[in-house]
């Protein structure tokens, strides 16, 4: 009878998802910061802000929280007009990470348009 009892109570009150054990993975990941007005790079420069590619193991929550400390390091930091940006970008697979990585590393490598700084952040 106590079976069924807690059997049946299994299913009215499931797990939480706190519950679950959480998984730490391998991320790649880079972050960005740029003018948020992009009417402004036709007028002036833009300071742009870029870390190097890097690699991470933990939880998704923890990579997330990250994100949430680069958008502070960022704001800290703005010398655009318009404001900053702040993304974070992250990736399981490494060949995208270098891929999209290279995007950015190309394009704020443009002087005549950019001044661009590359930070070290962790």
């Amino acid at each position: 009878m106590k079976l069924i009892i807690i059997l049946s109570l299994a299913f009215i009150f499931p797990a939480s998802s706190t519950d679950v054990k959480k998984e730490n993975k391998k991320y790649y990941y880079f972050a960005t910061s740029r003018s948020m007005n992009q009417n402004d790079i036709t007028s002036q420069k833009q300071y742009t802000l870029y870390t190097e590619l890097s690699e991470i193991t933990c939880e998704e929550d923890s990579i997330k929280r990250l994100s949430s400390k680069w958008a502070r390091f960022v704001n800290e930091r703005c010398m655009n007009q318009g404001g900053c940006t702040s993304d974070f970008n992250y990736y399981e697979d490494p060949e995208m990470a270098k891929r999209e990585f290279s995007k950015i590393d190309s394009r704020y490598s443009n002087t005549s348009k950019y001044i661009s700084t590359k930070v070290f952040f962790k």
